[in-house]
């Protein structure tokens, strides 16, 4: 009897105190504590259980947090869309108001005031458009579907479908691009993508024209398309936060008013919906490169991010 007495106290020993961690732990996160983190020494059947729970603490704080940073973002995001959109808004009432007040007296005057109105609401509707794609790309694929697409033929029929456009606007291509270069994107978001940095390069040039540098080539399981501008470039420590929504660098990159400010943000956001990635680099002696990554597309029609989908 004393034997089966002290097992038996043995035995329950080992088993409340673990059960008490758990308590303790459920408590704290009742609570709201999620930091909470449960200690267990010894290698026994509960010790999963405890493993189990501090990462369930871990993954939810972390959630938590990745939430609040989201929101943040989406409240700085809805103030800046705020005024980016009043700017407009009141150059065109000002305007409005001239002519309805006929302080443009003459009809060359009334000619500028409308070319500037007309000029102002183009802003507002590249605005809007950008901001419906960033929304679409929200939604994911079901919004955008990815194909199989030949990267290198896609990139050289939309440049020759916009060179003259570009052309009068200031901007010279160079492009090599290799053959049968398979992924899986959306023609629209590449279209997207280049119209955005060939008009960022245009937008920001201190010459009279700006020569770019287009090429897609594969690199390993990697499909690289590189763009590079001979313009100004930017501050390496804005590199960075050039994929930030209406993020301004310095003035050399931030005179203009003709754009909305979401155009790299969206290159940064389609990148991610087709799976690749985007960098930002100065280029050497001056001018920005951006270098879109995009994983290969195999015989199957498969990519190498296709397994954890």
């Amino acid at each position: 009897m004393l034997t089966s007495y002290f097992l038996a106290r043995f035995i329950v020993g080992r088993i409340l105190s673990p059960l008490g961690e758990l308590e303790r732990g459920a408590d704290e996160i009742r609570k709201g504590n999620l930091s909470v983190y449960l200690r267990h020494t010894r290698h026994d059947e509960f010790t999963p259980a405890i493993e189990a729970f501090n990462m369930m603490a871990w993954r939810l704080k972390r959630s938590l947090e990745e939430r609040e940073e989201e929101e943040e973002k989406r409240k700085e995001l809805i103030a800046s869309i705020s005024h980016d959109i009043r700017t407009p808004l009141t150059s065109i009432k000002a305007y409005v108001e001239g002519l309805e007040d006929h302080v443009a007296s003459t009809p060359a005057m009334q000619e500028r005031y409308l070319k500037v109105i007309h000029r102002k609401a183009d802003i507002l509707d590249r605005m809007i458009e950008q901001l419906f794609l960033l929304t679409k790309m929200d939604i994911g694929e079901k919004a955008l579907p990815l194909e199989s697409l030949d990267l290198g033929k896609t990139v050289e029929q939309f440049i020759e479908e916009n060179r003259l456009n570009w052309n009068k606007n200031g901007a010279d291509f160079t492009i090599t691009a290799d053959k049968d270069i398979r992924v899986r994107g959306s023609p629209l978001l590449l279209e997207r993508i280049l119209e955005n940095l060939v008009s960022n390069s245009i937008k920001y040039k201190t010459e009279n024209q700006v020569h770019m540098d287009i090429s897609v080539e594969a690199e390993g399981e990697k499909a690289k398309l590189r763009i590079s501008d001979d313009g100004p470039g930017v501050p390496e420590k804005a590199l960075g936060r050039l994929k930030e929504a209406f993020f301004r660098t310095d003035k050399a990159r931030s005179r203009t008013e003709n754009g909305s400010g979401l155009g790299l943000a969206i290159v940064e956001r389609a990148a991610r919906l087709m799976g690749g990635t985007v960098d930002f680099q100065n280029r050497k002696p001056h001018g920005l490169t951006v270098v879109f990554t995009l994983p290969l597309e195999d015989k199957n029609g498969k990519t190498n991010t296709d397994s954890g989908r």
